[in-house]
């Protein structure tokens, strides 16, 4: 997702400036379709939410997994562990 790759950049280096290219370049991909969460895309990461935070997902990786229920989206490209047993993950 969108706003976990400028949050890694930030996180990681610290600099906003960076966190800023990454999402511009992410934004100047070819291909790049971005899919916004509306009030039943929510409701479902909510749901899962309640039922995932125990095992260490947010919020952000529960709408993550509604999106990629919704659009049909079969591999998940992630560092991120969490998200074992639960998607394919592609790291």
């Amino acid at each position: 997702m969108f706003c976990e790759a400028v949050t890694v950049a930030l996180v990681r280096t610290g600099r906003p400036d960076i966190a800023a290219k990454t999402g511009q370049l992410i934004l100047a991909m070819p291909g790049t379709h971005m899919v916004f969460v509306d009030e039943e895309l929510f409701e479902d990461a909510w749901a899962r939410f309640t039922r995932l935070a125990v095992k260490g997902l947010s919020f952000t990786d529960c709408a993550t997994l509604a999106i990629m229920d919704r659009h049909k989206i079969d591999y998940l490209l992630s560092f991120d562990k969490g998200f074992d047993g639960l998607v394919r993950r592609i790291c």
